[in-house]
This record gives structure tokens, C-alpha cells and sequence, in this order.
């Protein structure tokens, strides 16, 4: 088993808190499941996605009561894969073809050209690559950062440690995955507030804030136009949202898969400043 990355370890010291148990019986036990089933591998996506079919029965997306519990339901599953995102993938050859490949075969030029840029900067230029959140930062040297279906948070947690002034807001459902966060935010001394989303209240009025994470949630959701304008309403003058609102696979909890009507009242509010980043007029 190779070296767990931080975010693993923080995982692990959670879960052995919550067991109150210790931390070493709990990372035995972790990376047995790991060896077991590698969380970031495609047999792992497919027993997933396996695992949500075969319990549709109980759990699925009709109507707000039954999504908000399959969210609950899958939360564990879902926290392991996310986990996975800190995993190493090393940057390959093939890689770069494939992605681009699949942005010629969609016709999607801005994507196209975006990557070209990248790949140019980086290896026939040299240049160091600039983190995610770098990037979201900009100029901002203490903003308030609104991670609106935050999952387990890893962007917005990367954010609050390149600038320590920074203020985070988190928002997701009210499940394990939002307690995992709270103890992560914790442990390091990270400056946050938490919108727990309720059963009865899916859709919560939102804190002012000038930065907005809203990364693959809103196609989750049955009135996502209500959720994007409390984001709006609650963003200051000139802040910046970073959103993927393409339109995405029809499957299970995919309620909301075309998102034109999205992307045209994002059109309406924002400016497209660099591709996924819009700046509110």
C-alpha cells in the first residue's frame, strides 16, 4: 500500500473519532477496503453506480423527499470516491491525447483551444502550473469563499491554505461527508460557517460572499434555478462564480441533465472571464 495522501489521513483520524476507536485499527481496516476495491478505479465507479440501480427501489430521484435521502443513503460510498481525487494520476502522453480527442470529437473549440494553451505553457515553455485555487484566488487576498455542494470540500479547503484570511463557507446536505469536513476544518484551524441543506429546507438562503464553487451539483438538483439565484443574490458586486453548467449524461440523480436554462440566466448575470469563471456585473 503506498503512502496515503493528506487528506486519507485526515479521513482516517475522523472515522476513528467518530468509532471511538483508534486511529490505527481504523487505517488497517481503510486500507483493506482500499486493496479490496481501489475507490478511484472503474470497477469501483461501476459498483456504484450498480449499487444505486439494484436499490432504486428504496432510494432514487423522483421527487425531493427521495433524492435528499438516497444522497444520505450513498454518502459513504460517495465520501470514498471522492477520496480518491487526491490520489496520484501522473500526467501522460496518452492522457493529453485522449482528453483532446474527446474535445474534437464534441466540437468543443474554447475547450480545444484552452488545452492547447495549458499543454504550451507547461511543456514547451516551461512554466510552473498554477493550482485550481490559485486560479480562483486572483487578486483576492481575503475573500469569502462559498462552496455551494461542497462534497468533501478539497478545493475550498486548498483555497483557505493559500490565503489564511480567507472565510469558508460550506453548503451540502446534511450527511456524513459535511461531518467529515467540519472535523478536517477543524483540525487545521480553518476559518469556516456551515449551511447544512435540511430536508425541509433544500434550497437555504445564502451568506453574502465573493467567491462561488459550484462545480457539478446543480444538474442534482429539481429546481436548480432557485438554488442559482440565492448563489447570485447572496454574491457581491464584481465576485466570481466557477461552474461547469454544460449539459450532462442522463442517469440516475442526474434530475436537471440539460442545463441550457441554466447557462442562459448564468449569461444573463456574468461575464465569462476564462473558461468555468464568471464575474458578476
Amino acid at each position: 500500500m503506498g503512502a496515503m495522501t493528506d487528506i486519507e489521513q485526515d479521513f482516517i483520524e475522523f472515522v476513528a473519532d467518530r468509532n471511538n476507536e483508534t486511529v490505527e485499527a481504523t487505517r488497517v481496516r481503510y486500507e483493506a477496503s482500499k486493496a479490496y476495491l481501489n475507490f478511484g478505479s472503474k470497477e469501483f465507479s461501476a459498483h456504484g453506480s450498480a449499487n444505486s440501480q439494484i436499490l432504486q427501489v428504496f432510494f432514487n430521484d423522483q421527487s425531493e423527499k427521495s433524492l435528499f435521502e438516497s444522497y444520505r443513503h450513498h454518502a459513504y460510498e460517495d465520501m470514498l470516491r471522492m477520496l480518491s481525487y487526491s490520489f496520484e494520476k501522473p500526467a501522460t502522453i496518452k492522457g493529453y491525447v485522449k482528453t483532446l480527442v474527446k474535445a474534437v470529437k464534441k466540437g468543443d473549440w474554447a475547450k480545444i483551444t484552452s488545452f492547447l494553451s495549458r499543454f504550451k505553457k507547461r511543456h514547451v515553455n516551461g512554466e510552473k502550473k498554477i493550482s485550481k485555487a490559485e486560479w480562483l484566488l486572483g487578486a483576492y487576498s481575503a475573500p469569502t469563499v462559498l462552496d455551494y455542494g461542497c462534497g468533501i470540500a478539497s478545493l475550498s479547503f486548498e483555497m483557505a491554505k493559500h490565503s489564511p484570511q480567507s472565510k469558508i463557507i460550506l453548503v451540502d446536505l446534511d450527511t456524513v461527508k459535511l461531518d467529515f469536513v467540519e472535523f478536517r476544518f477543524k483540525k487545521h484551524g480553518i476559518s469556516y460557517e456551515i449551511v447544512r441543506i435540511q430536508e425541509h429546507n433544500q434550497y437555504p438562503e445564502l451568506p453574502r460572499h465573493t467567491i462561488c464553487i459550484a462545480t457539478d451539483v446543480l444538474e442534482h438538483l429539481h429546481e436548480p434555478l432557485v438554488a442559482y439565484a440565492h448563489i447570485r443574490d447572496s454574491m457581491e458586486q464584481g465576485g466570481v462564480l466557477y461552474g461547469n453548467f454544460e449539459n450532462h449524461k442522463e442517469e440516475m440523480f442526474h434530475v436537471h441533465a440539460d442545463m441550457k436554462d441554466v447557462r442562459e440566466a448564468v449569461a444573463k448575470d456574468y461575464d465569462e472571464v476564462d473558461r468555468g469563471l464568471y464575474q458578476k456585473r
